[in-house]
């Protein structure tokens, strides 16, 4: 029987063709890879074992004795072959991460300045309305007062009626040589 290889049982690397992002089990061995590089906890809080280069607990010189034991030259060959492309694909992964995050943190910060300097002109055009309604409110209050004298002018005056008595003139029949009478009543005195 054949020693296993470094691309088989569940503590190996990546097989041939399998890139950090083929397909759904790609994303999430690379999610697993950065959770491990952060330091997260692994989910299902598994145990892994000190030769699994994916685990928690990995230790070089485990895996480097458990390869030397269990493979040929050829297939630790291979298996050097497979880490060098594993983590130039995690270093690319990483690069795109950073510069991804970069351009966002950058869009953040200038969001930020807009909404800083928005609510600025908004805070001055609320000190601008403050002022003119206090404004308002003092005319307001002015027209009011001046009103209230008026009415009270007006209800006064309404209370006394002026009747004026004036008394028809008498009229009298016209001879042909006569003048009219003066049309103008006279007031009593």
């Amino acid at each position: 029987a054949a020693a296993p290889g470094p691309g088989s049982g569940p503590s190996a690397g990546p097989g041939p063709g399998a890139g950090v992002g083929a397909g759904a089990g790609g994303k999430r061995r690379a999610h697993g890879m950065l959770q491990l590089y952060y330091g997260l906890p692994e989910a299902g809080g598994r145990q892994l074992h000190p030769a699994d280069i994916d685990g928690a607990n990995f230790m070089p010189e485990v895996y480097l004795n458990k390869l030397r034991s269990e493979c040929t030259l050829t297939e630790l060959m291979d298996s050097e072959t497979e880490m060098v492309k594993h983590i130039r694909a995690l270093d690319s992964d990483m690069q795109t991460l950073v510069y991804e995050n970069y351009n966002k943190f950058i869009s953040a910060t200038d969001t930020i300045r807009k909404m800083k300097n928005d609510f600025r002109k908004m805070e001055d055009e609320m000190d601008c309305l403050a002022s003119n309604m206090a404004a308002i409110t003092e005319f307001s209050a002015r027209i009011s007062h001046t009103l209230q004298d008026q009415h009270q002018q007006i209800t006064k005056l309404s209370g006394t009626v002026w009747t004026p008595t004036l008394t028809p003139p008498t009229l009298h029949p016209l001879t042909p040589h006569q003048h009219p009478v003066d049309p103008t009543p006279t007031l009593p005195p």
